[in-house]
């Protein structure tokens, strides 16, 4: 696209979000951020280009963008993304729900491009030594993966019929501030600093970790110049 002036955001309280909130910021683009009201909105910048409005994942259906034009469409929002709630498929299903709805949201703001977020977790195991490639199997095990697999497929044909370009990101391993204490580099760098020993599993995964400000300039970078309906991870 030309160029984008103003864009809306949600999932922007995680170590991408913030991330992504910054570069926007950088960038001179007015973000409107989507949160819920116990949100960690102490996490967002403070900045007089960056607005934020109450509105969780729920209510994202019934959120009234108030007749204002935005370009771009950022969803990062999922619940359940850790621990025993990645497999609670009740819950991982009504993020479809979600993602479907923040593509709504997006054409009713006057968005010509809805940027969704997924996962590695969409292909599964990789054979030893494949790499995660836009045309990589997709053999979702968890019910997260497999949400986030039909999130990205139904909202590229939602976004069809509204006439948005759709680009999906499956976002690896990512690390940087504001990170969670409970992942693995947080948690090791936090009892290295203890002087704790550290414990692990015996390294039988293979992962390329990316810095969350990296992410951010390729997810935007994606919104300004990705191909529809391509899947970038």
């Amino acid at each position: 696209m030309e160029s984008i002036k103003r864009a809306v955001v949600t999932g922007a309280t995680g170590v991408v979000g913030t991330a992504l909130i910054k570069e926007l910021v950088s960038q001179n683009i007015e973000t409107l951020v989507l949160v819920r009201k116990d949100g960690r909105i102490k996490k967002l910048p403070s900045h007089p280009l960056v607005k934020i409005e109450f509105c969780s994942l729920e209510e994202l259906s019934a959120f009234d963008i108030q007749n204002e034009k935005y370009d771009v469409f950022f969803h990062l929002g999922w619940a359940g993304t850790y621990g025993e709630e990645r497999n609670d498929i009740a819950k991982q299903e009504l993020n479809i729900k979600y993602t479907l709805d923040a593509v709504s949201l997006a054409h009713k703001s006057g968005c010509k491009v809805f940027i969704g977020t997924g996962s590695q977790a969409e292909n599964g195991t990789l054979e030893y030594g494949e790499k995660v490639a836009p045309d990589s199997p997709e053999n979702p095990v968890s019910s997260y993966g497999k949400a986030k697999l039909q999130a990205g497929k139904q909202s590229r044909e939602l976004c069809q019929k509204l006439g948005l370009r759709h680009n999906w990101c499956r976002i690896l391993s990512v690390f940087g501030p504001g990170d969670a204490n409970y992942t693995m580099i947080m948690s090791t760098l936090i009892k290295m600093l203890r002087n704790e020993d550290c414990k692990f599993t015996p390294a039988e995964q293979q992962w390329d970790y990316i810095f969350s400000g990296d992410v951010a300039k390729a997810i935007l970078a994606i919104a300004k110049n990705g191909i529809d309906g391509t899947i970038y991870p």
